[in-house]
């Protein structure tokens, strides 16, 4: 009998792929209702971070974190516990990656970036930790299209058309700096 055994960085690394495929697939969905939705940004102005997706739409600018954990999550008192464990840390990285596409979009649509934790999870989870919004795959849709309109389609085109350039230059500057690194 031959079992596989992979380091736990693999195993880590495989999971928040499978996350940010799950958290994909649902915030793709969106598309047809009008959003635009980027995945894999990698934060802007840095190098190596953690991926989000972005999804634009009439209620905003979301920020999503994808989270594929295997714990048990819950939200206490403005608070993430993770298996016992308070987790603010998590919240507060969120809330970094949306200032950091705030800066990108400008106004209007810069006063709506919302930072947003989504758990890869089968049950709904709502709720929030400081300024970020927290659910699962299960709700992420509900959670985004329930919030109020704040932008005007024409907006949001403009706001994608923003954000799409951006990303653009970005993947370009990283792509230039990993070449110069490999020549010397």
């Amino acid at each position: 009998m031959s079992t596989s055994w992979s380091p736990p960085s693999t195993r880590t690394y495989e999971r928040g792929l499978q996350g940010r495929g799950a958290t994909a697939g649902v915030l793709g969905g969106l598309r047809a209702e009008g959003w635009a939705v980027f995945h894999d940004v990698t934060w802007p102005g840095r190098q190596r971070v953690n991926q989000v997706h972005v999804a634009v739409g009439p209620g905003g600018v979301f920020v999503v974190d994808g989270k594929n954990w295997s714990v048990r999550i819950a939200l206490l008192d403005d608070t993430i516990v993770v298996d016992g464990w308070r987790h603010d840390e998590v919240a507060a990285a969120a809330a970094r990656a949306a200032r950091a596409v705030a800066d990108l979009v400008g106004p209007p649509a810069a006063a709506t970036v919302v930072p947003v934790l989504c758990f890869v999870r089968d049950q709904p989870l709502t709720g929030r930790c400081h300024d970020v919004l927290v659910c699962s795959t299960a709700n992420l849709r509900e959670t985004l299209l329930a919030r109020p309109a704040a932008l005007t389609p024409d907006q949001v085109r403009t706001a994608a058309r923003q954000l799409h350039r951006a990303f653009r230059v970005r993947a370009a500057d990283v792509s230039r700096a990993g070449r110069q690194r490999s020549a010397t």
